[in-house]
This record gives C-alpha cells, sequence and structure tokens, in this order.
C-alpha cells in the first residue's frame, strides 16, 4: 500500500510574507524558498501574484555589471552588518567594565568564537601582535610583579580593615 503525503497548506499572511522576503530584500527566487522550505515555483507564483497585488511592475532582468555591482553591494553590506553588531557587543561590553588597559583584548577574546581576530583588531584599532602577545602572557600566568601586587594589595586591605578605616586604603587599586 503506497502512503499518501498530504500537502502542505500556506495561510495568505504567510505568501505574502514570504512574497515581500523576495520583493523587499532582493534576494532570489531560489534563496528564498530554500530558506524557508518551498518549491521555487510555488514561491514564484506567490512573487508574481503579491506583485499583481500591489501593482509593482516586473522588474527587469539584470545584467551582468548590475549583477556584480549587485553582488558587491550585498557583501559589503553584510561586512558592515557584521563590524557593527561586533561594535555594538563591545560598546556594551566596555560601558560595563571601568578598568583601563586589557579590556580591548579581553573582548576580542570573548568574541573570538563569532568574529575573525583580525576585524575585532582594525575595528578597536589594536596591532593583532599585542593581542596575540597579551593572550601568550595570560597563558603563562601572572608575573612575579602582579603576584607581588596582589599580595600587597591584600595586606592594604587586611590594614585598612583592622585600623577600622584609618590607614591604608580602602580600594588600593583606586588611588584617593
Amino acid at each position: 500500500m503506497g502512503t499518501t503525503k498530504k500537502r502542505n497548506t500556506y495561510t495568505p499572511e504567510y505568501r505574502r510574507e514570504a512574497a515581500h522576503l523576495v520583493l523587499d530584500t532582493g534576494r532570489t527566487i531560489t534563496a528564498v524558498a530554500a530558506e524557508i522550505r518551498v518549491g521555487e515555483q510555488l514561491l514564484g507564483r506567490w512573487v508574481q501574484q503579491e506583485r499583481d497585488r500591489i501593482g509593482a511592475p516586473p522588474e527587469a532582468p539584470l545584467d551582468a555589471s548590475e549583477r556584480a555591482e549587485l553582488d558587491r553591494l550585498r557583501r559589503e553590506n553584510t561586512e558592515l552588518r557584521l563590524d557593527n553588531e561586533f561594535l555594538g557587543k563591545a560598546a556594551a561590553f566596555f560601558a560595563a567594565k571601568n578598568t583601563p588597559g586589557r579590556e580591548r583584548f579581553e573582548v576580542i577574546d570573548a568574541e573570538k568564537a563569532n568574529y575573525t581576530i583580525s576585524r575585532m583588531c582594525r575595528l578597536l584599532k589594536v596591532d593583532r601582535r599585542r593581542y596575540y602577545e597579551w593572550v601568550a602572557r595570560r597563558a603563562a600566568g601572572p608575573s612575579p610583579a602582579e603576584q607581588r601586587r596582589t599580595e600587597l594589595t591584600g595586606k592594604i586591605v587586611e590594614f585598612h580593615k583592622a585600623s577600622d578605616g584609618t590607614y591604608g586604603a580602602q580600594d588600593p587599586a583606586r588611588p584617593a
């Protein structure tokens, strides 16, 4: 016995939205059809119906130079969106932290799974070599000077507490 496949039904609103993915974004019917998992011919009919409904003139096919320019502009638009997205995340990170110095490297390290290191270094105006030096230093652990600073900071905080806030500083990292 053969199994019958139930036909998908789509609401008119869904059809219009799918057609506008093609009409408004300039993407191809093939790309949109693959993205929303419908047949190309079906989506093509929806696009034509929506053009007829809104009275849009049929688009003339692009020649080779126009297609190349459109592709270049789309790539550039994608790059700018990535840049903008990353800078938004970096701005939020900087707003949350008040420590000078290493925070740019920390942002790059936190976002290295999402963006290329060279892109982040360019956007944050950081030398890539300096970033890799920072990674190597961090992997090596604290330097003797950093260890001594941590030890002295702890002692200063202890003196401050023991003297009821008279001696030392409440926050030794921040000058009074």
